[in-house]
């Protein structure tokens, strides 16, 4: 039986935690907007500092004038969004039958005249010797996480890839 008086002090840290969580976002937010209302007017010297900075991350260069805005001229009406993911559940030589499973979940939005939402998984099990066990050097050995969840996001790309065609 769960003990309430237990988990509510559980569910305020939590709930604690989320608004200290917000409050740093908001300030990070409010340092970002500053930041790059002091860059207005002096994008030359962004550019210049930018370039010259060994940062081990990309780092993007401003194109034109920091105070260009332009409204949108056409409005795209029908569109859609499209999005994967996976999880996997990895084998267990204590369960009673060694498998492992792959699911592949994704959404399909698509907005305008004719609106609609496709949300599907597809389960893959895999219990089979070929799919269970690989030959590495001549020996025999159960797949890794490693491997599951290499498969795992080969899937996600193909079903991402077919579901753009």
């Amino acid at each position: 039986m769960l003990n309430s008086s237990k988990l509510i002090p559980l569910l305020n840290a939590l709930i604690n935690s989320e608004k200290s969580l917000l409050n740093n976002i908001s300030n990070d937010l409010k340092n970002a907007i500053n930041e790059f209302n002091k860059a207005k007017g002096i994008e030359n010297e962004l550019v210049k500092k930018i370039k010259s900075s060994k940062t081990s991350w990309l780092t993007a260069i401003p194109l034109e004038s920091l105070n260009n805005t332009k409204l949108v001229s056409d409005i795209i009406n029908d569109y859609s969004v499209i999005a994967v993911d996976g999880s996997q559940i990895m084998p267990d030589r204590h369960e009673i039958r060694l498998c492992y499973l792959i699911n592949i979940g994704y959404v399909i939005f698509t907005y305008g005249e004719d609106s609609s939402a496709e949300l599907k998984s597809e389960p893959y099990l895999y219990f089979k010797e070929e799919d269970l066990f690989k030959e590495y050097v001549g020996v025999k050995a159960l797949v890794t996480p490693k491997d599951i969840t290499f498969k795992r996001t080969i899937m996600e790309y193909k079903k991402n890839f077919r579901m753009y065609i």
